[in-house]
């Protein structure tokens, strides 16, 4: 049993050779993101997308949320979630976040 792989691995693996970049970044972020964030905050968020500032090259990354007071309370805890999506994928993937109103699963 050697070689086994787990599943998240090999779905990481796979991703990356179909997208590049920022869509490989965000299709990480979307599998992984209940590990990223915790249970509790995945339930009421979801990654949507990393945009770049072409003049700053600033990465910001759209977080769907399904109510206004949770969006309140991703505002507080950015800088936490920043930090974890960068620890996470290892590099400076998200300088910024921005809220997005939409309710869950679209």
């Amino acid at each position: 049993m050697s070689d086994f792989k787990s599943m998240p691995s090999i779905i990481n693996k796979t991703l990356s050779g179909l997208l590049k970049g920022d869509n490989y970044d965000v299709a990480r972020l979307v599998f992984n993101w209940e590990e990223i964030v915790g249970k509790n905050f995945a339930s009421f968020t979801n990654p949507i997308k990393i945009s770049v500032d072409f003049k700053t090259q600033k990465k910001t990354l759209s977080i769907g949320v399904s109510n206004n007071s949770f969006g309140t309370e991703l505002h507080y805890m950015k800088t936490s979630i920043i930090g974890k999506i960068n620890f996470f994928c290892g590099k400076n993937v998200v300088e910024d976040i921005k809220v997005v109103l939409r309710p869950m699963g679209s």
